[in-house]
């Protein structure tokens, strides 16, 4: 088994970013993959969390895959992921607070931002 990572920079107005740190979201990105992508059936999972880190908040995608993936596949897998936290999936937090502060404030995150730069890392298990 192998762990696939995908990485970028959330943005949020929020002014506290620690309080945001492990939020999650229950949606499975892989349910949604298309049948023709080479991974489609080898990969699994795919939620997303926050993560504080850095001072700054990331957005964190994890996968599981039963063989190791190619460089193309990956970049694939990465373009995917980044248009789930744009435009699919992740486009609920931005619509939807997931969080009320100590005020009673709604906060809203944006896993994705225009020239956001991902990171994507695989490691073999065990």
């Amino acid at each position: 088994m192998y762990t696939i990572i995908i990485k970028g920079e959330a943005c949020t107005d929020h002014g506290n970013l620690r309080e945001l740190d492990d939020i999650d979201c229950q949606d499975c990105f892989s349910e949604y993959f298309d049948n023709r992508d080479s991974y489609a059936n080898v990969v699994t999972g795919g939620f997303l969390h926050f993560e504080f880190k850095d001072d700054k908040l990331w957005s964190v995608t994890i996968y599981q895959s039963s063989r190791e993936l190619s460089e193309e596949e990956l970049t694939s897998l990465e373009d995917y992921t980044s248009g789930q936290w744009s435009d699919g999936i992740g486009e609920g937090f931005e619509q939807h607070p997931c969080f009320q502060d100590e005020d009673n404030e709604d906060v809203y995150i944006s896993p994705w931002s225009p020239g956001q730069i991902t990171t994507i890392t695989q490691t073999k298990n065990g």
